[in-house]
């Protein structure tokens, strides 16, 4: 029988057992950074395409090659996130965080949507994945221009 509807190829499903040992994965991450000082920041998937050209620079593979970009219905540039440092530091400026206390301890842990390539000796056909990243931020603020 083949499905009418598929999940979009590079992403899939989880059912138990394999969900419980992400939630194991994502809770053991989440206690690791707690106890050590470090909050939980969540940025939205969707971020302005221009946040990702500025960081990452506009000629790079990721921004030209990588990134799932499309127009909403009032003509603006969104990109699901392929990495979440930009998102970071743009929630950090846009909040005024960075005029707190520093050093800024902050993790997160979500999905970064990239098209790549794998390594050549595993595939040369591109392929689409959605990336689970767990990650920290130390921040300490100077002058952003």
């Amino acid at each position: 029988m083949n499905p009418r509807y598929r999940s979009v190829k590079g992403t899939r499903d989880l059912f138990p057992p394999e969900s419980d040992r992400w939630n194991e994965a994502e809770r053991i991450a989440r206690e690791t950074f707690g106890s050590r000082g470090y909050g939980e920041v969540r940025t939205p998937v969707l971020e302005d395409t221009a946040l990702f050209a500025r960081s990452v620079g506009e000629t790079t593979d990721i921004v030209h090659k990588e990134m799932y970009t499309f127009s909403d219905r009032k003509g603006r540039s969104l990109t699901m996130r392929p990495e979440n440092t930009a998102g970071v530091v743009r929630a950090v400026i846009e909040r005024g965080l960075a005029a707190g206390p520093m050093p800024l301890r902050l993790y997160y842990v979500g999905p970064q949507f990239r098209y790549q390539l794998l390594s050549s000796y595993v595939s040369a056909y591109p392929i689409r994945e959605q990336l689970m990243e767990f990650g920290i931020k130390i921040g300490v603020a100077k002058t952003i221009r």
